[in-house]
């Protein structure tokens, strides 16, 4: 039987490469530093591999295994900066891993969150580098061999640049996804103001958001502009059926169809047929309703 992991978050699936990389990258740099320095030992190598070349791997699978993924990588990211903070400790400070070490807490903390996450992650880092520090003495070497300087010179370098790259790639997604939604927003408005059905858009408590013009023909202005309660609209014999529609819509998150009397502004009324189609947000619940109401009241009088 081939037991089958879950998708996880894409926080989990976007950290995970560069994770990889950049603690592979890191345990050369630590590599490089320890031959030039001349000193290392067996157990320093040892817990370099679980932390560099296997800890990125089982921070993934805690991500995949954990029932809320997205808070899973989360922590997985706090435990990186507890992580380096201590072997910032451990190689006592070296001036280009060290600083290599905090723009990579730096950024990743300000990429994922607030400055609030930034400031935790900083003390976790400042953390883990004060805790190694009492257990093995504050040992300040910051001297580093050519060779190591350069590949930490030119990692920090790649690490910013490619960072860069992917909020330039993210800026150019947003506005491509603006552009597109005000597209969409322009090709409905278009529609709804060419259609004879009154086309409107509320939210989930029956206020407008949008009416078309063809309300304007009807009802005054007053109770259909933004914030306006639709219900006002509805005939008060109807009122209490008419919402018990849009909790339907909002409860189920279904389309629902219901016919019902609206009071115009010159007093008379208006008999429709309105379909609800709910809105879905990223939670899943419907966030705004859109409202199509057919007119059925000329029907009506030429079939008394």
């Amino acid at each position: 039987m081939e037991l089958t992991l879950p998708r996880p978050h894409r926080i989990a699936r976007y950290n995970y490469v560069p994770r990889t990389a950049s603690f592979a990258f890191t345990f050369l740099a630590f590599g490089i530093l320890w031959i030039e320095q001349g000193k290392f030992s067996a157990w320093e190598l040892f817990a370099a591999v679980l932390t560099f070349l296997l800890y990125p791997h089982l921070a993934y699978l805690h991500a995949r295994i954990a029932i809320n993924s997205k808070r899973a990588e989360l922590i997985n990211l706090y435990a990186d900066c507890l992580l380096l903070g201590l072997w910032t400790a451990q190689i006592h400070f070296a001036l280009w891993p060290s600083a290599g070490l905090l723009v990579a807490v730096c950024l990743n903390s300000a990429g994922h969150g607030n400055i609030s996450r930034l400031l935790r992650s900083l003390a976790l880092f400042g953390a883990g580098a004060a805790a190694l520090g009492a257990v093995t003495g504050y040992e300040y070497n910051p001297e580093t061999g050519p060779l190591a300087t350069a590949f930490c010179f030119f990692g920090i370098l790649a690490y910013v640049s490619w960072v860069g790259a992917l909020v330039f790639m993210q800026n150019k997604n947003l506005v491509r996804t603006q552009n597109a939604w005000r597209g969409s927003e322009e090709q409905f408005r278009f529609i709804a103001e060419n259609v004879r059905a009154m086309v409107s858009v509320l939210d989930t408590q029956g206020r407008f958001l949008y009416a078309s013009s063809s309300y304007a023909k009807h009802f005054d202005q007053a109770h259909i502009d933004s914030g306006a309660n639709w219900l006002v609209l509805v005939h008060p014999d109807d009122r209490e059926q008419a919402r018990s529609f849009l909790h339907n819509i909002e409860a189920s998150g279904l389309n629902n169809r219901i016919q019902l009397r609206l009071v115009s502004a010159a007093g008379a009324w208006r008999f429709v047929e309105c379909q609800g189609n709910p809105v879905l947000g990223s939670s899943g619940k419907p966030k705004m309703i859109v409202l199509v109401s057919h007119d059925r009241s000329e029907f009506l009088e030429s079939v008394k």
